[in-house]
């Protein structure tokens, strides 16, 4: 049960998080520095936004995977769901 409901507060938090930064965007206030990153990178290689948001993911825990460091499900869950909750909102 304590799990569920750690899982159930992980995906709350994406999820508010993708909306706020989609509110950020629609309102034109700009990108905060990932996400500059992210848009210049998917500019550089015609790639979509999500798409280079998740590469980056992946070189960062390849790289805290290199060094040592333990890798959590709410790292991983970032990159993937934040992404998707994201385009979602946004997409309404």
């Amino acid at each position: 049960m304590k799990n569920i409901k750690q899982i159930g507060r992980l995906f709350l938090g994406l999820f508010l998080f993708a909306v706020a930064i989609s509110f950020t965007i629609q309102a034109n206030l700009g990108l905060g520095p990932w996400d500059v990153f992210h848009s210049g990178l998917a500019e550089a290689f015609n790639i979509t936004f999500g798409q280079a948001s998740i590469i980056v993911g992946f070189v960062i825990l390849g790289i805290n995977f290199a060094l040592g460091e333990r890798i959590g499900w709410g790292s991983v869950c970032n990159m993937f769901f934040y992404r998707g909750f994201h385009r979602s909102y946004y997409e309404i």
